[in-house]
């Protein structure tokens, strides 16, 4: 293996050139050796390595194909975590997580996160999202239903995410119940409302205050 420069790297095979590898701002170009000697271009242009990166506008549609056509699949916001997949003239394609993709108009990007709040709605209750800009997560509260959990399995496409922290703020069950129904939807057979929870700190004051409008048998599984 041998450096070109600061943009490539050719990878040897049998003690002559077989593959090249060229990089310029995360463009990558893959380029095979002939018998001559001569290197042919094999990859299409725009290929981009998967780095992540940041929103830059304050709105940007994500569209199914770069044409712009049909309505916006996602919505992403200044901040929003995405990886770019390659380019085509003005589009951009994103990774917006496991098998998820799709293409931007002008897209701008930041390398730096930024601090996120996120308010879930989940009627009767709370529950909000922390997100530093390390990437840090912490969950606090969970609201009473699934639907911190709906939102945090379209927010993250489906995978595991890994909390830094949860934290109960207190006994009311319309703050916690809701957790449950987060580990449940590791089980959810519809992938767009499936994820799977991880994380190393909970922190809570121990205290049930009062029951749930929602029974304890349906809560937690319990006959």
């Amino acid at each position: 293996m041998a450096l070109i420069g600061e943009l490539g790297v050719v990878l040897a095979g049998d003690g002559e050139p077989a593959l090249m590898l060229i990089v310029a701002e995360r463009e990558i170009s893959v380029w095979v050796c002939s018998s001559d000697g001569t290197f042919t271009q094999v990859s299409r242009p725009g290929w981009c390595l998967s780095v992540p990166s940041y929103v830059d506008n304050d709105l940007a549609a994500v569209r199914a194909a770069p044409n712009g056509g049909g309505a916006a699949t996602v919505v992403l916001y200044r901040g929003d975590e995405i990886d770019i997949l390659g380019r085509q003239g003005e589009w951009t394609q994103v990774g917006l997580g496991v098998g998820r993709s799709g293409w931007v108009r002008r897209l701008k990007v930041r390398s730096t996160g930024l601090l996120e709040l996120a308010f879930i709605d989940v009627g009767q209750g709370d529950a909000c999202l922390i997100t530093t800009p390390e990437r840090r997560k912490v969950l606090i509260d969970g609201g009473e239903n699934q639907l911190a959990a709906r939102y945090l399995a379209r927010r993250f496409g489906g995978g595991t995410v890994v909390f830094d922290a949860i934290v109960v703020t207190h006994g009311d069950a319309d703050h916690f119940s809701g957790l449950s129904r987060l580990v449940e939807a590791a089980n959810e057979p519809r992938p767009e409302k499936r994820i799977r929870i991880e994380t190393d700190r909970v922190f809570h004051n121990g205290l049930v205050k009062r029951p749930a409008s929602i029974l304890s048998s349906s809560a937690w599984g319990h006959r």
